[in-house]
Formats: C-alpha cells, structure tokens, sequence
C-alpha cells in the first residue's frame, strides 16, 4: 500500500512539473518587443495580416497551401470583374470575406499552426506584441485562429461602414442618445 501510495505521489509530481514546464514555455506580452509598423493604420488595425504579408517566411508558408492560393484567386478573379463594373457591391463581393471562407481559413490556419514559421510568428510577433492579449490564455493554435477571425470581421466591418454605408452601430448609438435625452427631458 505504501508504495502505491509512494508511485501515485511520484506520478501526479512527474505529470504536474511537466504541465508547468509546457505552460512555462509559452511566452506573452513583452513590454520590450518593439512593433513592425511599415504601415501605421494597416498595422494597427490589423497587425496579424500585416506581419502575414511582411514576414517573408510566414507569407512563402502561406502561399504554399493549396486553400488559400485557391480562396486568392477567387478574390483576385473578383477584383478584376468588380474593376468593370459600375456598382459598389462588386467591389465589396472582392474583398468581403464570407462566413464560409473565414472558417476555412481558419481550419487551415488550425492544421498549419504548428508549422515553424507560424508557431514563430504567434511566438515572436503575435503574443508579444500584447494587441492580443486578451487570447493570452489560448494556445498559439487558437491564439492565430482567433486572431484571423477577428481580422476577417474587422475587414467586413469596415466594408460595412465605409463601402456600403452601413452605420449600425453608430445609429444605434444616436438612437439611444437621443431616447435617453427626450426620456431626461420628460422626466424632469
């Protein structure tokens, strides 16, 4: 019994040093890492596409899979079209990223994360940027999906605003002003 006993300490020491040398090893924000910003909007708003398209070993990783050199050709074949047509939309189908499209992206991102030049980008660049900090706890997997899903719904949500005129948010917010207002006024 003693020595069951002495097995079983042995055991949950070996597994639970082994859980804290993993969780040791994952690095997070570092007030020291000094940003790429060749781009300042682009970069800021969108840090992970920009180190995507600056990072050269990150964008020949990229460009070798064959679901994203597909996904591009249908935006650029997009793009081309929207150049001869007369109407906005066509533009916004080029550059929007559909739902379907975002999830595949991220599939893939999920299957190539472990990839050096992915691991070193959430590694070197992603987490110690600290832009995600709030994915701090994930893994470098679901940090780099997360990252891309944000970026993918930043990009539509500024397509929204600025290309089809969409302002929900900000006409939700003066509605609510302006209910809160005329409620104060009645009140009082």
């Amino acid at each position: 019994m003693n020595k069951r006993f002495s097995v079983l300490i042995f055991l949950f020491l070996f597994a639970a040093s082994n859980l804290f040398a993993q969780t040791a090893q994952v690095k997070s924000f570092d007030p020291n890492y000094k940003r790429i910003f060749n781009n300042p909007t682009q970069d800021k708003n969108f840090y992970l596409l920009s180190m995507m398209q600056n990072l050269s070993d990150v964008r020949k990783t990229l460009n070798k899979n064959k679901v994203f050199k597909q996904l591009a050709n249908q935006h650029a074949d997009q793009s081309k079209i929207a150049v001869n047509c007369n109407n906005v939309k066509c533009y916004d189908d080029a550059f929007r990223f559909t739902d379907t499209e975002i999830e595949t992206i991220a599939k893939e991102l999920e299957n190539s994360a472990k990839e050096n030049n992915l691991s070193k980008l959430v590694e070197n660049h992603l987490r110690p940027s600290g832009i995600f900090i709030r994915y701090d706890s994930r893994s470098n997997t679901e940090l780099l999906v997360s990252a891309w899903r944000d970026a993918a719904k930043g990009v539509n949500h500024i397509l929204d605003v600025f290309g089809l005129g969409r302002m929900h948010f900000i006409r939700t917010l003066i509605m609510s002003v302006s209910m809160l207002t005329e409620w104060n006024t009645k009140r009082f």
